[in-house]
């Protein structure tokens, strides 16, 4: 059709379907052998009238055309571009009828005048003005329309495409969590098992220096006994001699077994150095372990802000959905568009749920590893803590070895007149050296303490981030209910409507079929529904059979068919539940003499079981009418009340 060729801009289709009239619709043919073929097809198949245009030879030059004509805002394509360019040519936008008097009387041309609210005046001077259909939109304008819902379609099309893509990087990110999350456990166990063996060398460790502490005693105990016996040697004279050899031998055996104290001592020592270097790189793995547990920590605070996102989200989409439920409920006729809009809130709702139980998998998983962490964390300290016991022990012992070990050299250089330095100097064994064992534990203790003071607020603040993962649970829970029972009520809303929907157009056909052929004579009409698929998204046509007359197109019927016909629907709605009062409000400004004769039974029928007010200026339906009520006003500003009552009082 010649529409389909036609590019008009916004705001100009009313006009130009005016000009255009009911030429919009033609069919466009390309010569005059399908014009023929066109014209005996219709005749063969008697379908109603049609139009054809058959492009010819521009009869408008292009340099003709002036500003102000129609065709300024229209972009016509091959092969019409002529034919439209000569008919919007002859018509000239003015801005109101005033403008289109005076531009007439001094304009030569045969042109139409139309102004932007239809208002039209032609060459002969016949003016067309008042409403005229503007409700419904034209072919031009639905055709705007339908561009304008493909570039609406391609956005939502675009964002969704965004939307998949940010669920992709999400996941993505997820999966680095777990696989960051996986690569901590590895260490931690690895962590484990080395504390489990280092464990194990540390008890070895223990029960050498208790054999060690033994040793000692019982030498001690030696000692003590070969004093006794020197010191009852000197007492007896006689036997000098063989005390000397006794005590010279007890002091060889003495020396001994010091020598055999002092290496022993070296080696353990030699342990616990080794055991203070072990303590130090736990030391260090363990702020390792503590450096991971924040980053930890910071993820989780950063998931617990996603999550409260998600659930301000939820709540402006609950509000949203309950809004739209209202609106369901209250207004029948935008059931389709309200129902496309929580299809897709619920879609985003069910987008979102699922972005919040990944959320809460993630934050639990990541509460679980800082728990097992912190329980790792104290078990190695009390572990630490049972090492430095011992070896606080083993510094109190060597002290008393140490003084032991002055006290035997005292007693030597007394008692026997023996210098055990001198031994030593003289078989070549170094001798022990108590400063520098005591400088080795001072640096041993100085390192410990550089391991710095425990993080005594952890349990603290543990337990505050699980009263707020129980509260956000309880808010998760509150929120997955509320969305189950709106779910629910839309459910039973949407039954609801869907059952008294159909009850309603079986309602109204029925009474249509009584009322219709009394205003028409005969005929039928009926409501039908665009889709039988979904009832809430379908639309409402009205189809209508006049008698005598076969109908395919809404712009064939008569202003007052017109009328007639949107009267008989609206009537009966009305009789499916009649009020006491029926008020028609200039219903009848349309119809001829022959359709307000039919109105006028009409309403006396309705009479019959209502009151009818009626608001008319037709002199024919005032006969009808038994009280007439007219208002005037006599002085300015003031309106007064006339009444005649046209029925005769039997009692005069």
């Amino acid at each position: 059709v010649l529409a389909d060729f036609l590019e008009v801009e916004p705001g100009w289709e009313h006009l130009v379907e005016i000009a255009l009239g009911h030429g919009i619709q033609a069919l466009v043919v390309s010569d005059m052998e399908a014009c023929y073929r066109a014209i005996s097809f219709l005749k063969d198949q008697p379908a109603g009238r049609a139009s054809l245009i058959i492009p010819g030879k521009d009869r408008c030059k292009v340099e003709e055309k002036k500003d102000g004509t129609l065709l300024e805002f229209v972009n016509a394509g091959h092969p019409v571009d002529k034919v439209v360019a000569d008919i919007l040519t002859h018509w000239k936008v003015v801005p109101d009828l005033k403008t289109a008097f005076n531009v007439c009387n001094t304009d030569n041309k045969a042109l139409f005048y139309i102004t932007m609210d239809g208002e039209i005046l032609a060459p002969w001077g016949e003016l067309v003005f008042g409403d005229k259909d503007k409700a419904s939109p034209g072919i031009l304008a639905r055709k705007a329309e339908v561009s304008e819902l493909t570039v609406r379609e391609k956005e939502l099309h675009e964002s969704y495409i965004q939307i998949r893509s940010e669920e992709d990087e999400i996941s993505k990110e997820l999966l680095k969590a777990e696989a960051k999350l996986k690569e901590v456990n590895k260490k931690k166990n690895q962590f484990f098992e080395d504390l489990a063996g280092h464990k194990q060398e540390v008890d070895s460790l223990l029960m050498e220096v208790e054999s060690q502490k033994e040793r000692s005693q019982r030498i001690d105990l030696e000692i003590e006994d070969a004093e006794e016996e020197i010191l009852d040697l000197e007492v007896s004279l006689e036997g000098l001699e063989e005390a000397v050899e006794v005590a010279v031998s007890s002091r060889i055996e003495a020396e001994g077994q010091i020598k055999g104290r002092e290496d022993a001592l070296r080696q353990q020592q030699q342990v616990l150095s080794r055991r203070r270097k072990a303590l130090e790189e736990y030391r260090i793995k363990m702020a390792c372990v503590q450096t991971q547990i924040q980053e930890r920590e910071q993820e989780l605070e950063r998931l617990a802000d996603r999550k409260d996102r998600i659930a301000r989200d939820q709540e402006t989409i609950i509000v949203e959905k309950q809004s739209m439920a209202a609106q369901i409920e209250n207004r029948a006729g935008f059931l389709k568009d309200v129902r496309i809009e929580v299809d897709a809130k619920e879609n985003k709702v069910l987008i979102e749920k699922r972005h919040l139980e990944e959320a809460e998998t993630k934050y639990h998983n990541t509460r679980q590893a800082i728990a097992g962490l912190r329980g790792k964390i104290n078990e190695l300290q009390t572990r630490l803590r049972a090492i430095e016991e011992p070896v606080h022990k083993n510094e109190l012992a060597l002290s008393e070895v140490e003084q032991g070990l002055v006290y035997l050299k005292k007693t030597a250089r007394d008692h026997h007149r023996a210098d055990i330095e001198e031994f030593c100097d003289k078989w070549r064994i170094s001798p022990f050296s108590p400063y520098e064992a005591k400088e080795r534990i001072s640096n041993i203790g100085r390192k410990v303490d550089r391991l710095g003071s425990l993080n005594l607020a952890a349990v603290e603040e543990y337990k505050k981030l699980e009263d707020r993962w129980n509260y956000l649970n309880s808010q998760k829970d509150d929120l997955i209910r509320s969305i189950e029972d709106l779910e629910q009520a839309i459910g039973r809303i949407n039954c609801t409507c869907r059952t008294r929907f159909k009850e309603a157009i079986d309602s109204v056909n029925e009474s249509l079929s009584r009322v219709f052929p009394l205003l028409f004579e005969g005929g039928t009409a009926k409501l039908g529904l665009t889709s039988s698929d979904n009832i809430l998204d379908a639309g409402i046509d009205y189809f209508i059979h006049l008698p005598g007359k076969r109908i395919q197109y809404l712009n064939l019927l008569s202003g007052g068919e017109k009328a007639l016909a949107a009267m008989a629907l609206i009537l009966a709605i009305y009789f499916i539940k009649p009020g006491p009062f029926c008020l028609l409000d200039e219903v009848d400004a349309a119809l001829d003499e022959a359709n307000i004769l039919r109105f006028n039974r009409f309403i006396k029928k309705i009479s019959e079981q209502s009151q009818v007010v009626l608001i008319t200026h037709n002199q024919k339906v005032m006969e009808i009418a038994d009280i007439l009520y007219g208002v005037t006003m006599e002085d300015k500003g003031v309106s007064r009340l006339v009444s005649v009552d046209l029925v005769e009082n039997p009692e005069s």
